[in-house]
């Protein structure tokens, strides 16, 4: 198998000392979990109660969009050290602490089916979400393409607690 496919706080390294960071270093992830903006993708950061200043996307473009209401959720979770830090910006903008980096302590393999079942309704929002975003038809593609993967991906992390290899069997979605 591949590298891990995201990254997570504890990931992140403060590029001024070069050490990594623990989660009590950051102030701006006090989103809740079972308040989440249902357009998240599963995974280890999520948007709860964002404000709707439009602020994330500019932080992170890659990861981040705005819902019909302009509330932030993650669309992608970071997959390299440049996007983690992007959604790092992101959240410490946020005035409201509405990003979340625990998503790994509440995601089920139950819920991450559930969420992967409801995609075609998300979809089906999408020229809703053009008003505020420029990036739509990317959003559409890694849900109909890539997604996928990294989902079933994670779901074997949520359940066995470590990475895939390639003679593991990964869970149906």
């Amino acid at each position: 198998m591949s590298p891990k496919p995201w990254y997570e706080l504890s990931d992140y390294i403060d590029l001024e000392s070069g050490r990594k960071l623990k989660s009590e270093d950051f102030n701006a992830f006090e989103g809740v979990f079972s308040e989440r903006n249902r357009f998240n993708i599963p995974g280890p950061f999520f948007c709860s109660q964002t404000d709707n200043c439009l602020t994330g996307r500019p932080e992170a473009p890659e990861n981040v969009m705005f819902d019909c209401d302009g509330y932030e959720f993650i669309y992608r979770q970071p997959t390299d050290l440049y996007e983690l830090e992007n959604v790092v910006s992101a959240a410490n903008v946020d005035p409201f602490c509405g990003y979340g980096a625990n998503g790994n302590d509440y995601w089920t393999l139950s819920l991450i089916r559930d969420w992967w079942n409801s995609r075609d309704n998300l979809l089906a929002e999408a020229d809703a979400l053009r008003k505020l975003n420029d990036n739509v038809d990317e959003w559409q593609a890694y849900l109909t393409g890539p997604a996928i993967e990294y989902l079933r991906q994670y779901a074997f992390f949520i359940e066995e607690g470590r990475l895939p290899e390639v003679r593991d069997h990964l869970p149906r979605l």
